[in-house]
């Protein structure tokens, strides 16, 4: 890290000190995000137990750079200058709200919290595999107490929740999120049941068969050209959950997951993160380490969010004569598949309840945002 003496300190504009910090905690994530990144897709797995130890270790560095007392003298010193762009008044505006935030946070609780992260999803993986809860459980307990936890040091007036959805959904409520949440909910799920009784399913045997995983990737890979992805920017790679991580500028990757038979898993999965990726892929470079901890918010009203929703609704609800309609990607699968795009349309947009998130109709996954993580 680049360190600067008192004199230093009073000699260099404080907007360039300030720009600088901020990016010593970019250049860390990036490493960071590079760690998950493997972790998700293909790290061994016995080297997991040492990786979360690493990502600990690396997110103490990066929390303790935020909360750092020079930081929070260069806030002091920028929010009273009037002299700033647009942009950095942002940064500033940000930044100054997370920093505070994060003052209340131990270092080492957030350390022992990102390794407990770590190990648990990687237990996750394994209890997915064999259907075993048990192996999860008690991982899953101990990250519910973390919440808590993280509750109690950042306070709130109501609910413990009200803590938390700041990291999603700034300056929402659980009682606000309910009010939105539960006419939503009063309107849908009787709706899905008249769908269930009275409507006429689309015919979907076409759908059933195994579906090699390489076919499957290369009808994601087009489909991802299709909405403009940028491969000389970004890679698409299998997961068992799947996800977008940015590792830096230029650097978006997006992950899926191929189930042999089913062949809409991958290709609405990678179109999901795909309409992520383009929302990272168009960020501007020069504002590359402008905030110091989180991306954009990812709650139902985040611009990343929509962008998820947008091409994966999109996908199954394309037209005929749109030029960039996914159904024309369906030519380069089995003959068995319909010819005809409205056939292919109406197939894709069955609607059916299902307990896993990437799995449910686009009507309820609208509806999750506000609850999940960025995939």
């Amino acid at each position: 890290m680049v360190r600067f003496s008192h004199k230093e300190e009073i000699d260099l504009d404080t907007l360039a000190l300030y720009k600088a910090h901020l990016q010593e905690i970019g250049k860390l994530n990036s490493t960071l995000a590079l760690l998950h990144w493997d972790q998700r897709t293909y790290l061994p797995p016995k080297g997991q137990e040492a990786r979360a130890e690493v990502i600990g270790k690396l997110t103490k560095m990066v929390f303790e750079l935020s909360i750092d007392d020079r930081l929070g003298r260069y806030l002091d010193e920028l929010e009273r200058r009037d002299d700033l762009s647009e942009e950095e008044r942002a940064s500033v505006r940000v930044v100054g709200k997370e920093y505070r935030r994060r003052k209340a946070i131990p270092p080492d609780f957030y350390e022992r919290f990102a390794i407990a992260s770590s190990k648990a999803e990687s237990v996750w993986e394994r209890a997915k595999a064999k259907s075993d809860f048990s192996l999860f459980r008690p991982h899953l307990e101990e990250m519910v107490e973390f919440a808590r936890r993280f509750a109690e040091y950042y306070g709130y007036e109501e609910s413990p929740y009200d803590a938390l959805i700041e990291d999603y959904e700034p300056g929402m409520t659980s009682r606000e999120l309910r009010a939105v949440i539960e006419p939503l909910r009063a309107e849908l799920v009787p709706f899905i049941e008249r769908l269930k009784e009275k409507g006429t399913p689309p015919e979907t045997d076409f759908l059933r068969g195994t579906w090699p995983s390489e076919g499957q990737r290369t009808l994601s890979l087009r489909a991802l050209r299709v909405i403009g992805y940028d491969f000389d920017a970004g890679r698409l790679d299998p997961t068992v959950h799947p996800f977008t991580i940015s590792t830096g500028p230029n650097d978006v990757r997006v992950t899926t997951r191929f189930i042999e038979g089913d062949l809409l898993s991958g290709l609405f999965s990678s179109l999901h993160e795909g309409g992520h990726a383009l929302y990272d892929q168009g960020i501007d470079n020069s504002f590359a380490g402008a905030v110091s901890m989180k991306g954009p918010p990812t709650g139902f009203t985040s611009r990343s969010r929509a962008c998820g929703r947008t091409w994966s609704a999109a996908a199954d609800r394309s037209g005929p004569s749109s030029n960039r309609s996914l159904p024309r990607s369906f030519q380069r699968l089995p003959s068995s598949l319909p010819t005809r795009s409205t056939e292919q349309r109406t197939s894709l947009n069955r609607r059916s309840s299902a307990w896993r998130r990437t799995r449910s109709p686009t009507t309820c996954t609208s509806c999750s945002a506000s609850s999940s993580r960025r995939g």
